[in-house]
């Protein structure tokens, strides 16, 4: 049987080739420790038609993702996937794409998804096919929907039960950490309203 996927294109958010007046502010952005703006940075010396900005490119994106910029991974993930500016990859574009998708990135999860569906890149594993297709569903991917649908036919009831599984562990996880992260940022407010409480009682 001939497996058959969605084509995700790769979504790099080029700005204008070469370097425009207006890119100034997001360079010197960039250089002061701005992970959005080294992003576009990066993004900009990969559009450019010199190739030899290439090596550059990857290097401001590989540092917007060290700062924890989910965008860059996806992009780091994509170009290393599809080639172009940069060699094919497979252990790179996999390990990119997987902390994006990690991170929420729902183009992540569904390059994953066709990844070890079709087995390109990657062998063939329909567990982690479903589970990644399933979580961009999940989050509202039209796209990764049919695909899963697509899965669920032609593969085994099992490896389908098990993707599906693993997705909810995900969703669950996720739900954990932005309470953890919740809590973390209500903290402050709370310790402030009772420093507040107690001062306005010792002055009754």
């Amino acid at each position: 049987m001939i497996r058959t996927f969605v084509t995700i294109v790769l979504m790099l958010s080029f700005g204008t080739p070469g370097w425009a007046d207006e890119l100034e502010d997001e360079i010197k952005k960039a250089m002061a420790g701005d992970f959005d703006a080294m992003l576009q940075v990066g993004l900009n010396y990969l559009s450019d038609a010199d190739d030899k900005n290439n090596d550059d490119g990857i290097k401001w994106l590989e540092m917007s993702a060290m700062g924890g910029n989910v965008t860059a991974y996806y992009n780091l993930g994509a170009l290393y996937q599809d080639g172009g500016p940069v060699k094919r990859d497979a252990s790179k574009a996999i390990m990119y794409l997987t902390v994006a998708a990690e991170l929420g990135e729902i183009r992540a999860m569904n390059r994953l998804a066709g990844i070890y569906y079709l087995g390109e890149l990657a062998p063939q594993n329909d567990i982690l096919a479903v589970k990644w297709g399933v979580c961009a569903a999940g989050l509202g991917s039209d796209t990764a929907r049919k695909n899963v649908d697509k899965m669920r036919a032609e593969i085994d009831e099992e490896s389908a039960v098990l993707g599906a599984k693993a997705a909810l562990e995900w969703a669950k996880r996720r739900q954990r950490e932005s309470q953890k992260r919740e809590q973390l940022q209500n903290e402050p407010q709370k310790d402030e309203q009772q420093k507040n409480e107690k001062q306005s009682n010792a002055e009754k």
